[in-house]
C-alpha cells in the first residue's frame, strides 16, 4: 500500500519521522482512516501507535538537535492522497549533498557566536564526515576547506 509521504524526517538520533497526507474533513474521518486502516499496517513497520495523532508536533528538518542535524530525507510538497506513488519509484528532487551543504553554511555563519560555542567543534566534525562521501562535487571542496579552517584543530 503506497501512502501519500509528504516529509521523512531523521531525528538526529535513534528515529525517523513520516509525516504522512490524510485528507479528512473532520476528526471523526481522520480516526477512521488512521486508527482503523492505516494503524495495523503502519505499526507492524515500527510506527509508534501513541505517535498517530490528527496534531502533532514533529521534528524540523535540517535544524540543529543539541549537536546533531536533523536531516531532512526526503520532501514531497504536495502528495497525492488519490493515486500515491511509493516514494521509490519517485525522482530525487535534491542532490543528496545538498542537506550537508546547507549545515556547512549554517556553521560558517554561525563561527565565533557564543550560541555554538559549546557544540560547534563536534557539529564540525560531523558535518566534514558526511560532506567527505560527496568530495568533487559543486561547493563541496569549498565547504570542507572552510569547515577545517575553522573549526579543526
Amino acid at each position: 500500500m503506497a501512502l501519500p509521504i509528504a516529509c521523512i524526517t531523521d531525528s538526529g538520533r535513534s528515529s525517523i519521522h513520516t509525516l504522512v497526507r490524510i485528507d479528512a474533513v473532520d476528526k471523526q474521518e481522520w480516526d477512521s482512516l488512521v486508527r482503523g486502516k492505516l494503524l495495523p499496517l503502519v505499526t507492524m513497520l515500527g510506527a509508534d501507535p501513541q505517535a498517530l495523532t490528527a496534531v502533532r508536533l514533529t521534528r524540523l528538518p535540517n535544524c540543529m538537535r543539541g549537536n546533531t542535524l536533523q536531516q531532512l530525507l526526503y520532501l514531497d510538497p504536495d502528495p497525492d492522497t488519490q493515486n500515491p506513488v511509493p516514494i521509490c519509484k519517485k525522482r530525487s528532487r535534491e542532490p543528496a549533498e545538498n542537506a550537508y551543504l546547507r549545515w556547512a553554511e549554517s556553521l560558517i555563519f554561525w563561527h565565533g557566536h557564543k550560541e555554538i560555542d559549546g557544540v560547534g567543534p563536534e557539529a564540525a566534525r560531523e558535518c566534514i564526515d558526511g560532506l567527505l562521501k560527496f568530495r568533487g562535487r559543486p561547493g563541496v571542496n569549498m565547504a570542507l576547506e572552510t569547515l577545517r579552517r575553522l573549526y579543526v584543530r
